[in-house]
C-alpha cells in the first residue's frame, strides 16, 4: 500500500506523454482555476489515504476542479462523481495541471 502511494507524477517527466499535462505541481488547495487535473500524490497518515483511494483519489487519477477551496472546501469531480472536500483534505493532495 505504501509504494501505491509514494508514486509522484505517475513516473513520468514533464512532456514525456502527459496528455499535454504539465508536471508542475501545487497542492489542490492552491488552485484557482478550474478544469481537469491529475493527482500527483496525497499527503498524510495511512487512515487519510485509505478514505481517499476509497472515493477514487489516488495517485494517478484524474480528477475536475468543479469549484476551488477559496474558503473552506472545494468541489471536485471523481471517476462521475462529486466530491466535497475540506481545507485540511486539498492540502494534502498534489495536482498537476
Amino acid at each position: 500500500m505504501k509504494q501505491f502511494f509514494a508514486k509522484r507524477c505517475n513516473g513520468r517527466r514533464s512532456g514525456a506523454g502527459n496528455k499535454g499535462m504539465s508536471c508542475r505541481k501545487a497542492r489542490l488547495s492552491e488552485k484557482n482555476g478550474r478544469g481537469p487535473m491529475r493527482v500527483c500524490e496525497i499527503n498524510g497518515n495511512r487512515t487519510h489515504c485509505a478514505r481517499l483511494a476509497s472515493m477514487g483519489v489516488y495517485p494517478g487519477s484524474e480528477i475536475e476542479l468543479l469549484c476551488p477551496a477559496r474558503g473552506d472546501t472545494c468541489l471536485i469531480r471523481v471517476h462521475g462523481g462529486t466530491i466535497s472536500l475540506d481545507r485540511c483534505t486539498s492540502d494534502n493532495i498534489v495536482v498537476t495541471e
